[in-house]
């Protein structure tokens, strides 16, 4: 059974979904580029306050912001997407923008699906190759049918829409829950139906020992003539 999906639902059956563009998408990534700023902003007048030279508080805040924001910029995303109900997958930029993440197998995000996507899909490959894969990643979308930025790809998720505008088929994403695995039942095994009891067969004896060959009269008689002997 198909549902279209609107508000987060938990999923007994495929569920359709719209799609989110490739702009809407942009858009909840700017807001949540906005949140690492105002995290930054915050950390920056801390250490002016805290540090009236502003050479230590320039390395105050460096020193800041690898210990907080280099943790936050690797935990922001799967933390968010792991919450359950109807925010799992959405961070606060994807909550604004009324989208969310899904799993292609129907399956809500978890914290493993969630740092495969962010870390191993987006975050590690850019810094490998200088930003340079985080450029092709963002801008995938715009000539990918399905829409997949290259981490969605990496994790097997797709981004959605929680309100439908458009009707277009091409646009529908219909999730692919794993099959069930199938109990067999174990068999039972009943006992056989007892044999009707038989008339006992007699034992048959051993085969006869051969008769013994007569005995050879040898005693002449009427002339020396001989009788046959039994054995011819």
């Amino acid at each position: 059974m198909s549902a279209t999906a609107g508000a987060w639902r938990p999923q007994s059956g495929p569920v359709t979904y719209e799609l989110a563009s490739w702009g809407v998408r942009a858009a909840a990534y700017l807001i949540d580029m906005l949140v690492f700023v105002a995290v930054a902003l915050v950390i920056t007048l801390g250490a002016v306050v805290a540090e009236s030279d502003l050479d230590e508080a320039r390395d105050l805040a460096e020193t800041l912001a690898y210990a907080i924001g280099v943790p936050l910029g690797i935990a922001y995303a799967p933390l968010l997407m792991l919450r359950r109900g109807e925010r799992n997958g959405q961070t606060l930029g994807k909550q604004v923008m009324k989208i969310r993440v899904v799993r292609e197998n129907g399956e809500p995000v978890t914290l493993g699906n969630g740092l495969l996507r962010e870390v191993v899909g987006r975050q590690l490959p850019a810094g490998l190759t200088y930003g340079l894969y985080a450029v092709a990643d963002y801008l995938w979308p715009l000539w990918d049918r399905s829409r997949q930025c290259l981490h969605d790809k990496v994790a097997k998720t797709r981004v959605v829409r929680l309100e439908p505008v458009s009707g277009a088929p091409e646009l529908r994403f219909t999730t692919a829950p794993a099959q069930a695995t199938v109990s067999v039942p174990e068999p039972v095994y009943e006992p056989a139906p007892p044999v009707p009891a038989r008339d006992p067969v007699p034992a048959r004896d051993p085969d006869p020992a051969p008769a013994p060959a007569p005995p050879r009269d040898d005693r002449p008689v009427r002339g020396d003539w001989l009788p046959p002997r039994a054995d011819g």
